[in-house]
C-alpha cells in the first residue's frame, strides 16, 4: 500500500517537473545531466601516480589589494569634459535628424512617383507632396 503510494507520488512529481520545465530547456537539462555523470567518471581517472609530487609547492606571498586610482579633477576640467560630452551628443542628434529627414524625402519621392505613374490622383495631393519635399530639402540645406 505505502510502496504503491510512494511510487505514484514519484511519478506525479516527475510529471510536474516535466510540466514545469519549458520545452526548450529539456534538452539542455538532459545534456547537463549526461555531462555531469561523464565529468565525475573522468575525475576519478585523472589522478595518476606520476602526477603526485611530494615536494611542497612554494607560492609567492599574496599581494595586498591596490586601492582604486581616483583621478581628481578640477571644476574647470569637469566643466570642459561636460561641454565636450554635450557637443558630441548634439552632433549625434543632428546626424540622426538628417538621417530621418533623408528617409522622409526618400519615402515622399516614392509616393510621388507612384502618383505620377497612376496619373489619376488629384493634383492637390501631388502638389502637397511636392511642397513637403521642397520643405524637407530646404531644411537639409539650412541645417548644413
Amino acid at each position: 500500500g505505502d510502496e504503491q503510494l510512494s511510487s505514484t507520488a514519484a511519478v506525479v512529481e516527475e510529471d510536474e517537473e516535466q510540466l514545469a520545465t519549458p520545452f526548450f530547456a529539456s534538452d539542455f537539462l538532459e545534456t547537463r545531466a549526461r555531462d555531469a555523470t561523464t565529468e565525475s567518471a573522468e575525475e576519478v581517472n585523472v589522478v595518476e601516480a606520476s602526477d603526485v609530487t611530494t615536494e611542497p609547492e612554494v607560492l609567492p606571498p599574496p599581494t595586498p589589494p591596490q586601492p582604486p586610482v581616483v583621478e581628481v579633477k578640477t571644476p574647470t576640467q569637469a566643466a570642459e569634459e561636460l561641454r565636450a560630452q554635450a557637443a558630441r551628443i548634439r552632433l549625434e542628434a543632428e546626424k540622426r535628424t538628417v538621417e530621418l529627414t533623408l528617409e522622409k524625402i526618400e519615402k515622399l519621392n516614392s509616393q510621388l512617383e507612384l502618383m505620377k505613374m497612376k496619373e489619376n490622383d488629384d493634383p492637390k495631393s501631388q502638389k502637397s507632396l511636392e511642397e513637403q519635399l521642397l520643405r524637407l530639402k530646404s531644411q537639409l540645406i539650412t541645417n548644413e
